[in-house]
């Protein structure tokens, strides 16, 4: 039934928030000469992570793989974004976990009843996503998009790519558009253009709207 399973992926999200709120505090992500943030720092990520999984799997109840699968990418999400506006990177463990998580959604999607043509558009979405961003990033030379950005992008294809070529332009739409209105307001505010801007977020904010409304 719907019910249980949204009560069931709401718990799974929060559940992960929790922990990643206990990961951050612990300063996990922290490389040497990081300064950890203050505890209640990092309050907002259970919550975040609730509301996310929440969106996510509320439109795919009728698939409880989908379902549960993105309420579990949901605290990873938030996991990132808080990471990349901390310390302004994204760790290759953390991107490696959602790629690999994303990659068990769509094949075990595929495997109970999803099909197989979904799984491989998921895989293909993943790496022209990939391989697109490492494009834009070689030509920004670090100005923009870094590497942390290209190596989360597979992820983030493998999760809208499961569900559609829309859900991947309007994801990667979304991104670019937050980022923008974000480098808008900065400018607007007399930062200048050598602001620094973690991608990060808005690339993680697109795909939660996009898995929403997909």
């Amino acid at each position: 039934m719907p019910t249980p399973l949204l009560l069931g992926a709401a718990a799974l999200a929060a559940g992960g928030g929790w922990a990643a709120r206990s990961w951050l505090r612990h300063g996990g992500h922290l490389r040497e000469g990081e300064h950890a943030l203050p505890r209640h720092a990092w309050q907002w990520v259970p919550v975040a992570s609730l509301l996310a999984g929440l969106v996510m799997a509320a439109p795919h109840l009728d698939s409880a793989v989908q379902a549960i699968g993105y309420a579990a990418a949901a605290p990873l999400l938030v996991t990132l974004a808080a990471v990349d506006l901390q310390v302004r990177r994204l760790p290759d463990r953390l991107t490696a976990l959602l790629a690999a998580l994303a990659a068990g959604l769509a094949t075990l999607a595929a495997a109970t009843g999803g099909g197989w043509e979904a799984w491989r558009r998921a895989l293909l979405a993943g790496a022209l996503l990939g391989l697109a961003y490492l494009v834009l990033a070689l030509i920004a030379g670090g100005g923009g998009l870094g590497l942390g950005d290209v190596k989360l992008a597979p992820g983030l294809g493998l999760l809208t790519g499961l569900l559609g070529w829309s859900a991947v332009v309007t994801a990667t739409f979304l991104a670019f558009l937050s980022g923008s209105l974000h480098a808008a307001y900065l400018l607007a505010r007399g930062h200048g253009r050598k602001a620094t801007l973690p991608f990060g977020p808005h690339l993680v904010v697109g795909t939660v709207l996009a898995v929403a409304v997909g």
